[in-house]
């Protein structure tokens, strides 16, 4: 979704399976007046430290999370290059996740975080969130994007770590020719379909490269979402990500704000009362 509420002090997440799941009340989607909320439905509070402003990035940041966890692999040491302190990170995409990977390259303690994105408003977020290179891919040939990305990496062998956040075929495939030899890559942007694109898999071989698909996150994934908003409070600034705030009656309004990109998170704010 491009557009969250406000959240209240608790996050539900339902948990229904099989059977019972079947016999739970359908009563609206994300705009309706209410929604059925099942008695052993997983909830999550909010700590009172944690600005609303950045709370209703918890859905989110528990999938960008889950997607710098699956980076974290083993391997031969002086081969493979998992996600870890002092590793080099390329992220594609500059949306909302795109720059919440960006934060959270950064807490982990990333050498270099670089975005490939667009438009520039999004890219500039990501500036301030902490990233060392931004790229506009709509102003640079994919060749030179290598280069430049090469050459902010130790020996110019390309980065550890490239997470696609673009949901672009054509970024898979860019991330195949830049992931440095014995590094990762976590497929995170296609959760709808996008079609397919031919592709040579020999550089996949040839490089000996980790490729991990990453399918967004599991209920513990809110909980750990949550404490990482707390434990950063006034040291990074996840709010900065909301740019626009709606009432609830220009929600179409919203979600056109997001869809142009002028907008790299609209919130929807009710009426309280």
């Amino acid at each position: 979704m491009p557009v969250s509420f406000w959240t209240s002090p608790v996050i539900c997440t339902g948990r229904a399976i099989g059977r019972r799941a079947r016999r739970t009340p359908f009563i609206g989607g994300g705009y309706a007046d209410y929604t059925y909320i099942r008695g052993d439905a997983l909830m999550v509070r909010i700590p009172d430290s944690v600005p609303t402003r950045a709370a209703v990035l918890v859905e989110p940041l528990a999938g960008a999370t889950r997607a710098i966890e699956r980076a974290y692999i083993p391997g031969v040491p002086d081969r493979h290059q998992g996600m870890g302190p002092g590793k080099t990170v390329v992220v594609q995409g500059s949306g909302p996740v795109g720059a919440l990977l960006v934060a959270l390259a950064r807490i982990v303690g990333a050498y270099k975080v670089m975005v490939i994105g667009a438009p520039e408003n999004r890219l500039k977020i990501c500036q301030e969130l902490g990233v060392d290179l931004t790229l506009d891919f709509t102003r640079t040939s994919e060749e030179e994007r290598a280069e430049i990305i090469r050459g902010q990496t130790p020996h110019g062998i390309g980065p550890d770590i490239v997470i696609e956040a673009a949901g672009a075929l054509r970024a898979f495939i860019e991330a195949i020719n830049l992931v440095r030899p014995g590094g990762t890559i976590v497929e995170h942007g296609h959760f709808t379909y996008r079609g397919t694109i031919p592709f040579d898999p020999m550089p996949i071989v040839r490089k000996d490269i980790v490729i991990i698909g990453n399918t967004g996150y599991y209920s513990s994934g809110f909980d750990t979402a949550v404490k990482i908003l707390e434990a950063n409070v006034g040291r990074v600034a996840f709010e900065r990500i909301v740019t626009h705030e709606f009432p609830l009656a220009q929600a179409q309004e919203a979600v056109e704000a997001a869809r142009r990109e002028v907008a790299l998170k609209a919130v929807l704010v009710p009426p309280l009362g």
